[in-house]
């Protein structure tokens, strides 16, 4: 999905004992030539039981992420 001129892929996973999801994203955006890539993931007790949630959950801290470095006129 694109927001706000970045690539968000949501990428969530399992836990270690395979019973939630975690939310997991990353971040795609170029400034010229060069690209970047960050990636995110929820707090530690941000699992959730089904994978929608967790994915619903990874693009709102991506979201996130991307307004609070947007604001700073850099995404760096």
């Amino acid at each position: 999905m694109t927001y706000k001129e970045h690539l968000i892929f949501v990428a969530s996973q399992r836990d270690a004992g395979g019973c939630f999801w975690l939310p997991m994203a990353s971040v795609c955006w170029s400034d010229g030539i060069r690209k970047h890539v960050f990636s995110l993931k929820g707090r530690p007790q941000d699992r959730f039981v089904l994978l929608t949630d967790a994915e619903n959950s990874a693009i709102s801290i991506a979201h996130k992420w991307v307004d609070d470095h947007s604001q700073n006129g850099s995404s760096g």
